[in-house]
């Protein structure tokens, strides 16, 4: 796959995933300013949370300097040589592309946020059972679990790939 066929289908992914992000956490802000809503018992909650950390507020308690270095410096660098080196790749699956796109595209909406709610991002659904909650999260954070998750299994076939070349490398000599 080309590099230019590569940039082309990580666009095709990571603006529909920035939009869908951004769109949802317009919804939730007006739709929930009144207050929270639950579906299902209480298994589904919808309520509004400006969350200055990480993934599950991880972060929110250091200072606000090194939170604006991390989440609006280094994050944001970290994506950018993210794509790079995923559009230079030689040879990447398609799996580890899609995943890597939606990692990118959950990154870009939160740092959006980020910069247009001085530092927190809208977080809006927490889903939970007979007391036990998932912190909130947005779409954002769904993309990029998913991405995460994603990358990971492609990550976990590389050792089996390696194996079956060397092998059949040396079941040739």
């Amino acid at each position: 796959m080309s590099t230019a066929v590569r940039l082309a289908l990580i666009c095709s992914l990571v603006v529909p995933c920035v939009a869908c992000d951004q769109a949802t956490k317009v919804i939730a802000t007006r739709v929930l300013e009144s207050g929270p809503i639950e579906f299902f018992g209480g298994l589904v909650q919808f309520r509004l949370v400006h969350n200055t950390g990480a993934f599950l507020s991880l972060g929110e308690h250091l200072p606000e300097n090194v939170r604006d270095l991390i989440f609006q410096g280094i994050v944001p660098l970290l994506l950018a040589i993210a794509v790079i080196l995923l559009a230079r790749s030689m040879a990447p699956t398609r799996t580890a592309i899609v995943g890597a796109s939606l990692i990118l595209g959950g990154g870009l909406g939160n740092f959006i946020d980020r910069t247009m709610h001085e530092g927190g991002v809208v977080d809006f659904v927490s889903i939970g059972f007979s007391g036990l909650h998932t912190g909130v999260f947005n779409l954002a954070d769904v993309a990029i679990v998913a991405g995460v998750l994603m990358v990971m299994w492609e990550q976990r076939k590389i050792p089996d790939q390696v194996e079956t070349t060397t092998t059949r490398g040396l079941l040739q000599d």
